[in-house]
């Protein structure tokens, strides 16, 4: 027989392993995004570059804005190239993904107005896991999805000031603001509709004196804050310094969105698809059941919707939530509907900023925010109300069974997106051939600059796990400074670059090709050597073995390096 001091022991240390438990209870979903995380990116986490669309890097980053490009994201540079100075770029780059897909998840969990905690997984893992961040992921729009996962936090804030305003909510508000727009202005102008609308509808539930100077006086604060830190871009961007100055209808055609035969375009953008890329890993057809799936998703998000509606603490994000996405739906899909198509090009002509949105896709992020808040106060009611119609019997379990398969059904939605994007997708390193070149060039006590080439700013390259466009990355590998191509290469635009040099380049080529010497002209440019990368279209570079200002260094399967003599 167990004497009494052992059995309170026992049921102390009982006691003590129930409250741990309810302790780790309201953190676990900390873990669970974490892992959501970890399983998204798979082998992309082992050491080695990935290369995406349009997000490369290599052992020398430069992190360089272009001339014509906003100055908005150059305090995130500048810690992201503090950070490769301290850790490899290859790790950066997977922590900046991981961070991407983490935040999305969190952000949006804590941010819903429900108590259940079904319904807020369901909200982190729609925001986290969906066609649109799939699509962005692969593509490498970094700023844009580092915007799109603070978002939650940053209408929050917003709504927090609205519903008790103080000068320490406007300031908060304000900070994240900031933060936003240092990510993407794309994400920051998107964002301003949706707290322009919420701002407006609570203005006019609430008149009274004293509740608006407090709002006065955190919105000026707000703004005051913004204005002041974003200052360093704010300015040159309204005097010119973007990249909207180059956009023209010419580039429409080719970012448009993309159409479904099947369903219609409007559909596909409504259930999150869309993505202009024809290149891109075809999630629809991997997932063919997807418009069931979208339509159980959508139901939640009614449901939600009236339950909202009904309900004044929520009536008004709610409503505001689903006139922004009624909007934003008909916004991204652009030029790829007939009866779109007349007032989207109106409002690209006309409205200011509006070219920045020449890939109007980029609305479907809006869609995505309205589908995962409205979507968890759905599932959040829902259970409410089967709880309240199953106190006892085997069906009290009912709303976590409901919000269970609604996380499960979005999970299946874009399921391909898990374990390295779709599997096209690995972590790479590169050629023993660049290395070698890099620590020829960097040996040279001279101090003159490398051409690279193909000429091409997209290209792909046979040492990645798929042949498939990426940005051209030789300025991220070589030490010294690099010359490559700037070329869009678009159906209707062939380039958007003013930069001298790069003409000079294009004609120096152009002589090339019809066996005149450039050797003269690449001196002139201050050009050492060329990496000639055997890769996509070199063999239209075979001219350069004639050329007699030109000395092969050495040469494998991979590159052949040049010096030019002077």
């Amino acid at each position: 027989m167990e004497n009494s001091k052992t059995v309170e022991k026992k049921q102390q240390r009982i006691g003590n392993r129930e409250q741990n438990l309810q302790a780790l209870i309201p953190r676990l979903h900390i873990f669970f995004y974490a892992a959501l995380s970890l399983l998204v990116l798979g082998p992309l986490l082992k050491p080695g570059y990935v290369f995406l669309l349009d997000y490369v890097v290599g052992p020398h980053p430069r992190f360089l804005i272009s001339g014509d490009a906003a100055l908005n994201s150059w305090p995130l540079f500048k810690l992201l190239y503090a950070l490769s100075k301290i850790v490899p770029s290859w790790f950066i780059q997977k922590l900046v993904l991981f961070s991407i897909l983490f935040t999305s998840g969190m952000s949006m969990h804590n941010m819903v107005p429900v108590k259940s905690r079904g319904a807020r997984y369901f909200a982190g893992t729609l925001y986290m896991i969906n066609p649109f961040v799939f699509a962005r992921l692969q593509a490498g729009h970094i700023g844009l999805l580092l915007g799109y996962s603070i978002t939650p936090f940053v209408v929050s804030a917003f709504l927090r000031l609205l519903k008790e305003p103080d000068l320490k909510k406007g300031i908060k508000a304000g900070l994240w603001l900031t933060i936003l727009a240092i990510f993407s202005i794309h994400s920051l102008f998107v964002l301003l509709i949706l707290i322009l609308g919420i701002g407006v509808f609570g203005w006019t539930k609430r008149r009274d004196h004293a509740y608006l100077k407090r709002l006065g006086k955190g919105v000026v604060s707000l703004l005051l804050l913004f204005l002041i830190l974003s200052a360093f871009w704010l300015i040159p961007f309204i005097f010119g310094r973007s990249p909207i100055t180059s956009i023209d209808v010419r580039h429409i055609k080719d970012f448009e969105t993309r159409p479904d035969g099947q369903y219609g375009v409007v559909f596909s953008v409504a259930g999150l698809h869309g993505f202009w890329h024809t290149q891109m890993f075809n999630l629809k057809k991997t997932v063919p059941v997807w418009p069931f799936l979208f339509l159980v998703i959508l139901a939640f998000v009614v449901y939600g919707l009236i339950s909202a509606i009904k309900d004044e603490d929520t009536r008004s994000p709610a409503t505001v939530l689903a006139l922004t996405a009624v909007i934003a739906i008909p916004l991204a899909v652009g030029t790829a509907s007939w009866a779109i198509k007349d007032a989207w090009l109106w409002m690209f002509v006309h409205v200011p900023f509006f070219k920045g949105y020449r890939e109007p896709q980029k609305f479907v992020a809006l869609v995505a925010f309205s589908y995962s808040y409205l979507g968890a106060i759905g599932i959040d009611t829902l259970g409410r109300y089967l709880n309240g119609k199953n106190k006892t019997g085997v069906m009290r379990q009912s709303p976590t069974a409901v919000a269970l398969l609604a996380v499960v059904a979005v999970v299946i939605y874009t399921y391909p997106m898990f374990w390295g994007l779709g599997g096209e997708i690995r972590s790479v390193d590169y050629p023993d051939s660049w290395y070698k070149a890099n620590e020829i060039i960097k040996g040279d006590p001279s101090e003159g600059k490398t051409l690279f080439l193909p000429w091409h700013l997209y290209m792909p390259f046979r040492f990645n796990h798929v042949y498939r466009v990426v940005a051209n990355p030789a300025d991220q590998f070589f030490e010294r400074q690099v010359i490559t191509g700037d070329n869009l290469e678009l159906e209707k635009v062939y380039t958007t670059s003013t930069d001298p040099t790069s003409q000079e380049v294009e004609g120096l080529m152009a002589k090339g090709r019809n066996g005149r010497s450039i050797g003269a002209g690449l001196i002139d440019l201050g050009v050492s050597y060329i990496v000639l990368a055997k890769d996509y279209d070199w063999r239209k570079y075979r001219w350069l073995y004639r050329e007699k200002k030109l000395t092969k260094v050495f040469e494998t399967s991979k590159l052949t390096l040049f010096k030019i003599r002077k």
